[in-house]
């Protein structure tokens, strides 16, 4: 099985991809948090709610 590593363009974390495809540019949570904002929209507040029962926060401004 294939591993692939890439920085997350949303969160930046360091991610390791078992079998996915190569060339991808999200982690899994980020991939979540997009398809329901594209979905059902989806408030600055909800999507922090989300990001932290997730475990995946963005970066702060002072951060990146």
């Amino acid at each position: 099985m294939p591993v692939y590593e890439f920085i997350c363009a949303d969160c930046k974390i360091p991610v390791f991809s078992y079998g996915g495809e190569n060339g991808q540019t999200r982690c899994a949570s980020c991939e979540v948090v997009q398809e329901l904002k594209a979905r059902d929209g989806m408030s600055p507040e909800a999507e922090t709610e989300l990001r932290d029962l997730l475990g995946c926060q963005l970066p702060r401004e002072e951060e990146q």
